[in-house]
């Protein structure tokens, strides 16, 4: 059944039959909030998605889904994209900076939020340390 699901809503996109974006003045919004987060810090330095969240066989317009992935990252630029959902799910064992979450748009609040490195390493003294940007 999922996989008929993501197949149907793949030929409506194939169609020309749009699931929807984000509006970028909510999208502004909570890159606004985000920005003030000490780990996610400048936006510039960020690769940011937002599209509304995939569940299964749907789409919740209600929660935002957010992504940031370090600019320069497997080429990614750093800048804002409003895109449609993506059932993918890619798998990246590289080492480098995210922040993901999941945003209410009724409660204009963060529902899941995480920042930090996709692989941390030890440094000398045991302590978990993320690579500097761009590093």
């Amino acid at each position: 059944m999922k996989a008929t699901g993501s197949l149907f809503l793949g030929l409506l996109s194939m169609m020309g039959c749009s699931i929807g974006k984000p509006p970028a003045d909510e999208v502004a919004a909570i890159e606004a909030a985000t920005a003030k987060d000490a780990c996610v810090g400048p936006l510039g330095r960020w690769h940011r998605v937002f599209s509304y969240q995939a569940r299964g066989e749907r789409v919740d317009r209600n929660i935002i889904s957010v992504s940031y992935i370090e600019a320069g990252h497997r080429g990614r630029p750093a800048g804002r994209v409003i895109t449609e959902p993506n059932w993918k799910m890619v798998m990246d064992d590289a080492q480098f900076r995210y922040a993901l979450g999941e945003y209410d748009r009724k409660a204009h609040r963060f529902v899941e939020w995480s920042c930090g490195c996709n692989f941390q390493s030890e440094d000398v003294e045991g302590q978990i340390e993320c690579p500097p940007h761009g590093a």
